[in-house]
């Protein structure tokens, strides 16, 4: 992101176009980015323009097309993770050639991260999977490189299936665990 501002909707006429010449700050509210100008109007809602009746038409089952939606992964925590000489871990969860990754817990074995990652998606991911990477990461990258943990690899057929996950996965033979919440929410789901 580069930068934002904040526009007021209660300013607002019914149905005359406003014009708003925007400045767009910095992160820190003390830079200016630049400009961009706003045509808005406000049109209210009007019940009597709403159809009484609806004329229904089944489609055909040619017609009909596999809904898409959004893969909702949320990084929950991490327990008894092991490291070689620190302990600094983070989460990478890489789908679809697109990967999100957690903040870094510094000097912590058992991570709270409580993160949320969302993918779009055009259809269901049935015969796909999801790639967790668990990896240690140095203070500073100078002196020492990352160090692989885990890596976990979840088939998002159940997901689909059942709409939410919440599993436990174990590595290191067991002694470290992540847990991981997956939710699939079609576009009717979305928009109701």
């Amino acid at each position: 992101m580069m930068g934002g501002n904040f526009l007021s909707l209660t300013n607002f006429s019914s149905e005359h176009p406003n014009h708003h010449d925007l400045l767009i700050f910095g992160k820190s509210y003390k830079k200016i980015m630049g400009n961009i100008v706003i045509e808005m109007a406000y049109k209210p809602y009007a019940v009597d323009l709403i159809p009484t009746q609806i004329e229904f038409k089944p489609a055909k089952q040619k017609d009909l097309v596999r809904e898409g939606g959004m893969l909702v992964v949320i990084i929950h925590e991490a327990r008894s993770l092991q490291g070689k000489n620190y302990i600094n871990p983070r989460v990478l969860a890489i789908f679809g050639g697109k990967s999100r990754k957690t903040q870094t817990m510094m000097n912590n074995r058992d991570p709270i991260w409580e993160e949320v990652f969302t993918f779009m998606l055009q259809q269901p991911p049935t015969n796909e999977t999801l790639h967790m990477k668990v990896i240690n990461t140095p203070r500073m990258r100078l002196i020492r490189r990352k160090e692989f943990i885990a890596l976990i690899d979840i088939s998002l057929v159940d997901v689909v299936n059942n709409k939410r996950i919440i599993h436990t996965y174990s590595f290191q033979k067991g002694m470290s665990q992540l847990d991981v919440e997956l939710q699939w929410r079609t576009y009717d789901q979305l928009i109701n």
